[in-house]
């Protein structure tokens, strides 16, 4: 029998599956953009589509797509398996984040956090999509649990989850640095820090090394990094950017050797590089060759420009966080004429989108409707109220907070955040680490209620 001390877990795991499995059945979506290209990917690697290998199979992570296949294998193809497995991975990750915050801050704050995301409905647009946004919130919040889990084999338990988020995202290859900020601010001592790191990093390049085998079969190089990972430096930060979103602009090694529009950009971009091979084309370089030439061209233009690039940084973290994303608004492009789009209930629809007509892709926006203005403004609502709770948990913890394991969901957001924001920022990213955020919410909830732990532990008890 469950203990009583999980019963609320045990209910809010059973809600979260609830309103996810109901999401799943009465809005299935077909995928647009991106995700429409990851679950194609993921039908061919499951047989169950022409195969469409190589460049084929996009630049972005191959694990997602290795999953889904391995899913749509033994479950069968269906936009509703999607769903109910998006709605099971994210039920564990709930129980991943519960027992953390427990761990952290105490059983009130936990309840509180893990009630908070059945009221987080931003995130749930995505669970219909194919897509690395649920795996990578599975990743953040066991990698959560991972840091503040004491007892043995611990670092062999961080180097595991590391390597494993690697197969979703390649920035969190790098757990080795966030373990030795993780000593240090603990007060374990440098050679403490980076002995612990180093075991770390071990494990995890160990557990990834079958993703590098899978990038030299299927794109031609042994590296345990996605192939597209450099080029997304030159999409957000290039000389065609108007604003500070991004630009999927050309390079002279695009177009075809002698035409014109080559000749301007090569001399529009010469002032920050030049190629040495002015023949070279993008098509001809491979996948990865081709990401580090454009990754060359950014880091030209950032030290020409290291005001404006500092500028995007600061503008791709607000970007990120101001509003919620609607899963790439796959929703908004909804059409029941469309073929092979699902039927949804009519009033749903209509709930969703009121009278407004259907989005195109490559028509112009309508208005965004009620329904999805109404959840941006309370996932607004509710990250002004984690910031608050941030806040709030700094100033009742004080020197404790990053020595502690409270600055802990904090160190995970920066750590994770920070290359999107050095590079390309879209406003998906932020997604997985949602979680901890409502963590900050729910204990400064907690606090004000005077049922938080007002005080953290110290250095010595911090279980890290």
């Amino acid at each position: 029998m469950l203990p009583r001390r999980y019963w609320f877990l045990a209910a809010v795991v059973a809600a979260t599956l609830a309103l996810r499995l109901a999401f799943a059945l009465l809005m299935p979506i077909v995928p647009v953009s991106d995700y429409e290209r990851d679950y194609e990917a993921a039908r061919s690697l499951a047989g169950l589509s022409p195969w469409i290998g190589g460049a084929g199979l996009s630049i972005s992570n191959l694990g997602p797509k290795l999953f889904y296949a391995g899913v749509f294998r033994v479950f069968g193809d269906g936009l509703r398996v999607v769903g109910v497995v998006n709605a099971i991975l994210y039920a564990v990750a709930v129980a991943f984040l519960h027992l953390a915050t427990e761990k952290t801050f105490g059983a009130a704050t936990a309840r509180v956090a893990s009630g908070l995301t059945l009221v987080s409905v931003s995130e749930l647009f995505f669970n219909n999509v194919t897509s690395s946004e649920v795996l990578a919130t599975l990743f953040i919040c066991a990698l959560y649990f991972a840091l503040v889990a004491d007892g043995a084999g611990r670092l062999a338990r961080l180097g595991v989850v590391g390597g494993l988020g690697a197969y979703i995202r390649s920035n969190t290859l790098a757990i080795g640095a966030l373990v030795a900020a993780c000593e240090l601010l603990a007060r374990r001592g440098v050679k403490k820090a980076l002995a612990s790191a180093a075991v770390v990093q071990v494990v995890a390049i160990a557990v990834a090394l079958p993703l590098a085998a899978l990038h030299e079969r299927y794109y031609g190089r042994f590296t345990l990094l996605a192939p597209g990972a450099a080029e997304q430096v030159w999409y957000g930060n290039n000389p065609s950017l108007r604003g500070d979103l991004h630009e999927y602009a050309p390079i002279p090694e695009d177009l075809p050797v002698g035409g014109p529009r080559r000749k301007g950009l090569a001399v529009e971009y010469a002032s920050f590089y030049a190629n040495p091979d002015p023949t070279a084309l993008a098509s001809e370089l491979g996948i990865y060759g081709s990401s580090e030439l454009r990754a060359r061209y950014a880091l030209g233009w950032i030290r020409q420009n290291p005001r404006r690039y500092l500028e995007l940084v600061v503008a791709r973290v607000r970007m990120m966080f101001a509003h919620c994303n609607f899963g790439f608004a796959a929703y908004l492009y909804y059409d029941p004429g469309q073929p092979g789009q699902p039927p949804w209930p009519e009033p749903l629809r209509r709930a969703l989108f009121g009278a407004s007509s259907t989005r195109t892709p490559g028509g112009p926006d309508t208005p965004l409707p009620a329904a999805m203005r109404a959840v941006d403004r309370w996932y607004r609502t509710m990250a002004a109220g984690a910031v608050v709770g941030l806040l709030i948990t700094i100033a009742t913890q004080r020197r404790s907070f990053l020595t502690g394991p409270a600055g802990v969901p904090l160190l995970i957001v920066v750590w994770y955040v920070a290359p999107f924001a050095l590079t390309l920022g879209l406003n998906r990213y932020k997604v997985p680490v949602l979680c901890l955020a409502w963590v900050y919410l729910a204990h400064g909830i907690c606090l004000l209620a005077g049922r938080g732990r007002a005080q953290g532990l110290n250095a010595s008890q911090a279980p890290r």
